[in-house]
């Protein structure tokens, strides 16, 4: 009587991370994902399961992938609070953190980003060799994404890791996006990417690179208490590329976001730069803000958010 007991209670173990230890939930090909515990300060889980199986509590993913002579370097991260982080291919160095959808609410104040509830893991059936999470992801108590997707793709020659991000946002009660905040281009924030300026000599990103009405854009980030754009217009471009520019002391990359739903046209760059040295704190915050952005009642259909993610090695030179 004792073994389906004793059964039950290592399968209850099996679906549950301890915070710390890392268990491979997936493998396929050169794909890896496992499950591991978010060492942040107030880790969220989420229920993941692979190929539509019994779920388990993950509070991040780190999806790691074979490649030659270098055997299984990790190239992506999801946690459970929203946080989508690249990583190079070797060295594998991380640079900026990606998050999805936030607000401005009226009553409610900032709304930071949708944290992810759950994701079924498997190889994308439409396109080979492509890892495909999805689920569903909520900015509680106003917002969901019930098809919260991310398709990951090996990096390119050049190094270039890509993952695409794609989802419906529905009002689940009723939204205010505050107006003077709006008018800011911070009211409704697509997707954001955080990252530091610590020094000259020790830094994750150090310009912003953009094109917008008024032609291409290089703008210099250092420690300052300000936006990062002092007029900000619609993108022309699809692209907001937060720059690292040398691989020293750091090889950390450029990452960019590029925006496919809603058009760039209706997408502002801003963000802000902020007077910190703190190396575990993001001083540099920057997104895509959707300028038509307005009030919905609880069930209303907000829209469909699609953007890609990249991260690519040091850029050269050439915004100092």
């Amino acid at each position: 009587m004792r073994l389906p007991v004793l059964l039950l209670a290592l399968a209850a173990l099996l679906l549950v991370s301890d915070g710390t230890a890392e268990t491979r939930v997936f493998e396929s090909g050169d794909w890896e994902v496992w499950c591991a515990g978010d060492s942040g300060a107030a880790p969220r889980y989420m229920a993941v399961s692979v190929g539509g199986g019994s779920p388990r509590q993950c509070s991040e993913l780190k999806i790691r992938r074979q490649l030659a002579g270098h055997g299984e370097p990790q190239l992506f991260s999801v946690k459970g609070i929203g946080a989508l982080r690249p990583a190079l291919p070797p060295p594998g160095a991380f640079g900026a953190t990606f998050y999805a959808s936030g607000y401005w609410d009226c009553a409610l104040g900032l709304r930071q980003t949708l944290a992810i509830e759950s994701l079924d893991v498997a190889l994308d059936p439409d396109r080979t060799d492509t890892l495909r999470l999805g689920g569903r992801a909520a900015n509680a108590p106003t917002l969901a994404a019930p098809d919260f997707t991310l398709r990951l793709a090996p990096p390119d020659a050049a190094g270039v890791l890509r993952a695409e991000v794609a989802y419906t946002l529905v009002a689940t009660a009723d939204v205010c996006v505050r107006p003077a905040k709006q008018e800011l281009r911070e009211g409704f924030r697509i997707a954001r990417a955080a990252s530091n300026y610590l020094s000259p000599a020790t830094h994750d990103s150090d310009a912003l690179r953009f094109a917008d009405a008024s032609g291409a854009v290089c703008e210099p980030l250092r420690n300052r208490e300000d936006f990062a754009i002092r007029s900000p217009r619609p993108l022309a471009d699809p692209t907001l590329a937060l720059v690292h520019e040398t691989a020293v002391p750091r090889p950390t990359p450029t990452v960019a976001i590029r925006f496919l739903e809603p058009p760039a046209d209706e997408v502002s760059p801003q963000g802000y730069v902020t007077g910190t040295w703190d190396p575990d704190a993001d001083n540099i915050d920057v997104w895509g803000n959707w300028d038509r952005a307005r009030a919905w009642r609880a069930g209303e259909r907000i829209g469909r958010f699609a953007y890609v993610l990249e991260a690519s090695p040091p850029a050269p030179a050439g915004c100092r």
